[in-house]
């Protein structure tokens, strides 16, 4: 039975709609791909032509057609039965440019046996091959890191399932190979490896059922350069290699997988989702109508009246909800703030205790928070003519400023606090007791607070994050300002009322000097979230008439991001063109999340000297730099990066 066939437009259109049943993916490939591919099969050394690359060290395989597959195929194997000349002694890891000689431009030598690299990570381990395949942003839905599979001819991946809970997408580069896919509810047909054994996951038949009257449904079909086919979760499926063949396959790290990873190597994933999520984005934008009819705005092809707007932004309707959402937020926080700071001080008029009173400051202060923050936000929000003109790029910087007055009030107030506390911790005190009124109204404004900290916690906006940190603060504040009086009262140890109001001020400086200081820095221009650039950078390189991109920055004006990036177009593209795509591509950018404004300018050449000031005298400094670091070097010859490898590959291309 023959696999179906499933054509797509991108891997995003795939993603959207990944089907239940296994299938061949058509239209993953674009055009450079194919090139690509037809130069690695004219030559496979195109792949070491990188030094670095050619001595990667990687695990070998060796097969033996003939032998079932066992778990110790993997085992160590010397060289000497295989080739009369000598080489490494073992071939369990060898370097790849050893492996291609030897296994794929020599393999008639080297018959019966058979050497397959597979389950290696080749494009993590090579920034040469990251430049040659362009594949990981066209395959954004996908984890960045990919799976190699390099063999000759009869190489064989024998009939199994993976042990992943997603399923896996496999992209043939170069030559063929025949798959054969199985459904697992004939599981107990395949004659599978006990449970305790380490190879249960694999069948003891290999490609090839031995009876063709067995039961059991295969669909199968042939992979050549450009196809790709999907295996389902828990399918049993294998791979022969018909030819000389190379190969990736991806399976994006689901949530459940990124749970039983340890911390740091869970974190490193999170990041990498979180990057092909930014992708995702772009490409929903890209894919919209947006582009084209800014395109025809441009070229003057859309017809319009006076009513119809000159472009509609796409993120206008996003960011009207966004501060709708912003105000409800910030209305129920100021009335919330009002009801807990009446409760806390009626508390503190029937108490001594200092941690009620630093708890009140605190709610003093988240009371001060709300108005500033409240001010600010609408102030940012308010646009009309009268403005226009004094703040032309808008006041959205107002909201980040709110904050930073907000925090050296918190930092400034908590440090009287820790002053008192420590005074009075200096002094005998007498031991304090708590009315019950005292202890409702905290235990209330921890279930208040710790419900606004869920709600406001994933809100992009530094004055919704500010109040959220300051909940999350208070949920703290208010457990230790009820623990630590109640202690000193049961235990009758009074000193550590006083205490606990120094370990509170002390959280609550640090907490906002470290707002303090972030919110200052954005302020200040600091360099975007590498996510966010490399979201930017893909924007920009998704349009056919780019053909790099010679300088790029994005960095913090506020809580927004402000985009810088030269762009080069081929030197016969006329004027009235380049400006309708600088201007596409300025307009797309600005549709982002989280970009503020963008400036797009067009090169014909990669060369250029730097547009700015302050680029080109950075420029000039890092040259009389390495010009020093030549002269005093040893070597005579300057030390450039080597591109040589890729130059070739793009002449075959």
């Amino acid at each position: 039975m023959k696999l179906n066939s499933l054509p797509v437009k991108s891997a995003d259109e795939f993603f959207k709609c990944i089907p239940f049943n296994s299938c061949f993916v058509s239209g993953l490939f674009t055009q450079p791909w194919l090139n690509i591919s037809r130069a690695i099969e004219a030559d496979f050394d195109i792949l070491t032509r990188d030094e670095h690359t050619a001595n990667i060290t990687v695990p070998i395989e060796i097969q033996q057609p003939g032998f079932p597959l066992s778990a110790d195929s993997r085992h160590e194997i010397p060289l000497s039965e295989l080739v009369p000349y000598q080489y490494p002694k073992y071939l369990n890891e060898i370097t790849l440019d050893l492996f291609i000689k030897l296994f794929i431009q020599n393999q008639q030598q080297l018959k019966p046996k058979i050497g397959y690299l597979a389950q290696f990570d080749l494009i993590a381990a090579s920034p040469y091959l990251q430049r040659m395949f362009p594949m990981i942003p066209e395959l954004h839905r996908l984890k960045p890191k990919s799976s190699s599979w390099l063999g000759p001819q009869s190489t064989l991946t024998p009939i199994h399932r993976d042990a992943t809970t997603e399923g896996n997408l496999l992209l043939q580069v170069t030559g063929s190979k025949r798959v054969n896919v199985i459904d697992p509810i004939y599981a107990d047909k395949l004659n599978l490896h006990p449970d305790n054994s380490p190879m249960r996951n694999f069948s003891r038949f290999l490609d090839e059922l031995p009876n063709a009257h067995l039961p059991i449904q295969v669909e199968s079909g042939v992979l050549n350069p450009g196809d790709a086919v999907y295996i389902p979760p828990g399918y049993y499926h294998s791979f022969k290699s018909l030819s000389d063949s190379f190969s990736f396959e991806f399976a994006r790290k689901s949530e459940r997988d990124l749970k039983k990873m340890p911390k740091k190597i869970k974190s490193f994933y999170q990041k990498q989702n979180e990057i092909l999520d930014a992708y995702a984005s772009v490409d929903d934008l890209l894919e919209s109508s947006y582009p084209h009819d800014v395109l025809a705005r441009l070229r003057g092809i859309a017809a319009g009246d006076e009513q119809t707007p000159l472009l509609h932004f796409p993120s206008e309707q996003n960011e009207k909800n966004h501060n709708k959402t912003v105000n409800v937020v910030l209305n129920v926080n100021l009335i919330i703030n009002i009801l807990l700071l009446g409760a806390k001080g009626a508390a503190v008029l029937l108490s001594d205790s200092v941690s009620l009173f630093a708890s009140l400051v605190e709610s003093v202060l988240d009371l001060l928070s709300s108005l500033i923050i409240y001010g600010t936000t609408l102030c940012a929000g308010h646009r009309d003519d009268s403005t226009r003109f004094k703040y032309p790029v808008g006041k959205q910087r107002f909201e980040p400023l709110g904050v930073i007055i907000f925090s050296v009030f918190m930092i400034g107030s908590f440090l009287q606090v820790l002053f008192e506390s420590i005074s009075r911790l200096q002094h005998i005190p007498i031991t304090t007791l708590l009315p019950l009124a005292g202890i409702l109204s905290m235990v209330i404004t921890v279930i208040v607070k710790a419900f606004i900290w869920v709600f406001c916690f994933k809100i992009k906006s530094s004055g919704v994050q500010a109040i959220a940190q300051d909940s999350l603060n208070d949920v703290v504040f208010n457990i230790i300002s009820l623990s630590f009086p109640y202690m000193g009262q049961v235990l009758n140890i009074p000193q550590l009322d006083p205490i606990g109001g120094i370990i509170l001020s002390l959280y609550i400086i640090i907490e906002w000097t470290g707002t303090l200081i972030d919110n200052f820095s954005r302020l200040s221009g600091r360099v975007a979230d590498p996510v966010e650039l490399s979201k930017v950078l893909y924007c920009v390189t998704r349009f056919t008439p780019v053909q790099s991109v010679s300088y790029i920055e994005c960095y913090h004006v506020g809580d927004n991001v402000i985009v810088e990036v030269d762009v080069v177009l081929p030197p016969s593209v006329s004027l009235p063109v380049a400006h309708d795509w600088g201007e596409t591509i300025q307009y797309v950018i600005e549709s982002l999340e989280g970009i503020e404004r963008g400036f797009v300018h067009l090169d014909y050449n990669p060369t250029n000297p730097p547009g700015h000031k302050m680029q080109a005298s950075m420029a000039v400094e890092r040259e009389k730099k390495k010009r020093f670091q030549r002269q005093n070097s040893s070597e005579s010859v300057p030390q450039h990066f080597d591109q040589e490898g890729l130059a070739r590959v793009n002449e075959i291309v």
